[in-house]
């Protein structure tokens, strides 16, 4: 009896060795091309394929979740996830998510867009004081420069959803302005026909990494985060990292 136990555990412990380790990476449930979008059946963009790219060398299987924002963080606040995709390092941010240089997806260039056909002297120049008589359109739960969340006395209107509803609120003249990512801004603004409508304000203001951040709660984070990190460092070093960010139309990292 005991030998056929043991013969038993024999032949199945080769299917335990084999089962691969599921890597749970929340994100945001709208589309942000080029970065994160919905494609046949199936999430596309640059941030998708890096991630995926880097869990075949960390030799893992990733699962996406597309959640409403506030509810992915709450998931990794919570330990409920490993990790969170496109996330902006902010301080509240980090005292529940670890935010390993080695792990950057991409750096956002942030700016602010005007409507082609407005004829006011908008004043920008680099200096914020200049856009006080202005609304500027936000969104919720966006991780934006802090210069800019900081700064007395901006009339920030913030709405729900993607870039596409900004773009809307501003040509329909509910706000004079929204600040927003230039690529994803403009990649929306493109996929609506309405590119030739905006104008970004010179000089662009500020840029900001977007992370793959890891749980704080989850267990064993810090060590998933490390063998993320690591394999981030051999597809840049094979070129994957490089073809997949020219792939989508971004530049590469400074």
């Amino acid at each position: 009896m005991l030998l056929r136990l043991l013969l038993s555990l024999a032949l199945l412990l080769p299917l335990w060795a084999a089962e691969t380790e599921t890597v749970i990476v929340v994100r945001g449930d709208g589309d942000y091309p080029p970065y994160e979008m919905s494609g046949d059946q199936k999430l596309i963009g640059a941030h998708i394929e890096l991630v995926e790219a880097a869990a075949k060398e960390v030799g893992v299987e990733v699962q996406f979740q597309s959640l409403a924002w506030s509810r992915a963080l709450e998931m990794t606040r919570r330990g409920l996830a490993d990790a969170i995709s496109f996330a902006g390092r902010t301080h509240e941010r980090e005292q529940f998510l670890l935010f390993d240089e080695g792990n950057i997806q991409s750096v956002v260039s942030y700016g602010f867009f005007a409507r082609r056909d407005d004829e006011r002297p908008l004043e920008w120049r680099g200096e914020l004081a200049g856009l006080l008589p202005y609304k500027i359109g936000l969104l919720r739960n966006y991780a934006y420069p802090e210069a800019f969340l900081e700064f007395p006395g901006l009339q920030r209107i913030e709405h729900l959803g993607g870039n596409e509803i900004l773009l809307r609120a501003l040509l329909n003249r509910r706000i004079d302005l929204l600040i927003g990512g230039t690529v994803e801004v403009q990649t929306a603004a493109q996929a609506l026909n309405v590119g030739d409508r905006l104008r970004l304000l010179q000089p662009t203001f500020g840029h900001k990494p977007a992370y793959l951040a890891f749980s704080r709660t989850k267990s064993g984070s810090m060590a998933l985060a490390l063998r993320f990190a690591a394999a981030f460092g051999r597809l840049k070093q094979s070129g994957v990292y490089q073809r997949i960010q020219a792939k989508y139309g971004l530049p590469p990292l400074p």
